[in-house]
């Protein structure tokens, strides 16, 4: 029972600080009015960050399905809980950081936090091949791998280092590529690479007046992405 707590009181508290980051806001500034001082290209624009009022539905319903006896063991268990909740600590000490301005700390929390998201969803697949068990952090971990790219480019865009040419963009992009092949081959996961497809679509609108070669990058590996989405690699057996 102090796990289920746990992990909702903590659920609670991120979607909190989250929404107040934005209402009060913290810092007298919002988190896109943040972003938006630096022209980083490799940004998506602000529609695709809708994603994340979808994120948050989805972790809502996976918590609420723990609720039920045959899903308590798995999505209640003490380390997935505690994971779960060093997930949100670290989710809403990212917006603090970042509504103060201390964009270096941001980058490592950001990479903590996709790292125990990692460690969460490896520790649920191992444990189960339901869709909607590994669903939502398939979404979440997609989103947070882009994110990140993002908050990188941020961070060396505002120490001065001159990374606004198109071509540290389309590196930057080629990574995440990377990234949503890796999960679509060998975790046979089609949900995160639709997430990067997601995020490189409203990269390319957003640049395609003013970087067409960072928006044709980012259609380019959009279409390979979907491509391998709709190829059917098979699981292992266990």
């Amino acid at each position: 029972m102090a796990y289920i707590i746990l992990s909702l009181l903590f659920y609670v508290m991120m979607v909190g600080v989250n929404a107040l980051a934005n209402i009060i806001p913290i810092n007298g500034q919002t988190t896109g009015e943040i972003s938006n001082k630096l022209a980083v290209l490799v940004t998506p624009a602000s529609y695709a960050f809708m994603i994340w009022g979808v994120i948050y539905i989805l972790l809502a319903i996976w918590l609420a399905r723990g609720f039920m006896r045959k899903h308590r063991a798995l999505i209640y268990s003490k380390t997935n809980s505690i994971l779960f909740v060093l997930t949100c600590i670290l989710n809403a000490g990212w917006i603090l950081v970042w509504h103060y301005e201390l964009f270096a700390l941001s980058v490592a929390v950001i990479l903590l936090l996709l790292l125990t998201l990692l460690f969460l969803y490896k520790a649920i697949k191992a444990a189960s091949n339901r869709l909607f068990d590994i669903f939502p952090f398939s979404i979440y971990i997609g989103w947070i791998s882009v994110a990140s790219i993002v908050n990188i480019s941020y961070y060396v865009t505002y120490i001065g280092l001159n990374v606004t040419d198109p071509l540290w963009t389309v590196s930057l992009l080629a990574m995440g590529g990377i990234l949503g092949i890796f999960f679509r081959i060998f975790e046979k996961d089609w949900a995160y690479s639709l997430v990067i497809i997601w995020a490189y679509l409203a990269i390319a609108i957003k640049n395609w007046s003013s970087a067409q070669a960072v928006s044709y990058s980012a259609l380019f590996i959009s279409l390979l992405l979907l491509i391998l989405v709709f190829i059917p690699f098979k699981k292992k057996r266990t």
